[in-house]
């Protein structure tokens, strides 16, 4: 359900990709829906693989992109929800057991706090990491491991299982200082496949067994959901730019030559185009003679990375999970799934059936936002206006953001 005391108010989501910085400003309305208000984009140069390499840069983008948005709505914001991702990015799943002294009274809010405390507690941190979300997965009860609410059941011992989420603080405080100097507060982060879930998946296919890919240009990131609960998160440090990279290098083009030919004549598929098809290449000088090249050796540099992303994906993803008990198969968003075949290319990689998914229930600007391009921004902003609870004992400590933001 949705609360009722979120509603209203306006909230701002900032997606800081590799290849732009995109800002969202809206609310829940009266019937609980998400209502978009201003959106704003600029390109991005000052980031790489979720991390910041430019700070100016990346001030700038956000600045842009946030003040655009801040025109549309005809407000202005004071602080962001900022979606995450990156190979710094790590995550595992803990569980723990403790006893219940009371089990003829059931197990209460007091026993599960206790269980999630402890379960947390189990994974020793590194020092450059912090927990940025801490997700409860199930409870075990009895020997049932799949109780999603415990309270109530009578039982001698209580276990729980988390999915734990960690970020390099380093990563994280750049980010929280360029948020800083284009005068705006971090107020939560969250993770990037957690957002883009929340706005392209059903919970029909959580229930099912669903994986969600999001390729955007630096990272490809997923997550995976079994009868309604988070299973796996996942980075792979390859996205589109890595496509646009090896047109570049092979035919020797400028970078903005090759993401442009990749988008207007690239496909995943080179089996279905026609051998004899040519395409002219962009030329260096106007002096030089105009270079052609097959249509189908582009779809061959294109499919070959294609794969190699999905393949990381799906290797990384086996280790943890039975891909045979994805029946809802993959859901495939972010700008680059909108590639000519990435879709067929994902299916035939985990055999099992694909969809693109485009960001759902959106009111206000919906012809704007209903490309995957926009999937991750969607999602976070829904987090802000749902007020979804990521971080399971969030009162144990605060992360070091907030720790930092007390100071000022």
């Amino acid at each position: 359900m949705f609360r009722s005391s979120r509603r209203n108010k306006s909230y701002c989501a900032l997606d800081i990709g590799t290849t732009k910085v995109c800002a969202l400003i809206g609310r829940l309305d009266e019937e609980g829906y998400l209502s978009v208000q201003g959106v704003g984009s600029s390109q991005s140069r000052g980031i790489r693989n979720g991390e910041v390499t430019d700070v100016d840069k990346t001030v700038d983008a956000i600045t842009r992109a946030v003040s655009q948005a801040e025109e549309l709505a005809k407000t202005q914001v004071r602080e962001a929800l900022v979606g995450i991702a990156g190979d710094h990015v790590q995550s595992t799943n803990v569980e723990a057991v403790v006893s219940v002294p009371h089990a003829n009274r059931g197990i209460d809010d007091y026993d599960r706090s206790k269980a999630i405390l402890k379960a947390r507690q189990s994974l020793v941190t590194p020092a450059n990491k912090d927990i940025i979300h801490a997700v409860t997965q199930n409870y075990i009860v009895n020997g049932n491991k799949t109780v999603l609410n415990p309270n109530g059941l009578s039982s001698n011992e209580l276990g729980v299982r988390l999915h734990l989420i960690m970020a390099s603080i380093a990563a994280m405080r750049n980010l929280w200082k360029c948020i800083r100097r284009a005068g705006y507060q971090m107020s939560e982060v969250a993770l990037e496949s957690l957002a883009s879930s929340a706005s392209v998946l059903t919970e029909h296919e959580k229930d099912l067994g669903v994986a969600m890919i999001d390729i955007g240009g630096g990272t490809a990131d997923a997550a995976v959901f079994k009868d309604g609960c988070l299973r796996w998160t996942g980075e792979t440090p390859l996205g589109g730019d890595s496509i646009s990279h090896d047109i570049q290098v092979i035919w020797g083009l400028s970078f903005p030559d090759a993401e442009a030919i990749k988008k207007k004549l690239g496909t995943a598929l080179p089996a279905s185009l026609d051998p004899s098809e040519m395409l002219e290449l962009p030329r260096a000088h106007p002096a030089h003679e105009a270079e052609r090249k097959k249509r189908r050796d582009l779809a061959l540099i294109i499919e070959a990375r294609a794969e190699e992303i999905l393949t990381q994906v799906r290797e990384s993803m086996s280790r943890e999970v039975d891909l045979r008990e994805l029946h809802a198969g993959i859901v495939l968003t972010g700008g680059s799934s909108l590639l000519h075949g990435m879709d067929q290319v994902a299916a035939r990689i985990f055999e099992r059936k694909c969809r693109l998914g485009y960001p759902r229930d959106v009111r206000g600007m919906s012809g704007v936002l209903s490309s995957p391009i926009y999937s991750t921004a969607v999602g976070l902003l829904r987090l802000a206006c749902d007020g979804v609870e990521l971080n399971a004992l969030d009162s144990a400590r605060p992360p070091w953001w907030r720790r930092i933001a007390a100071i000022f």
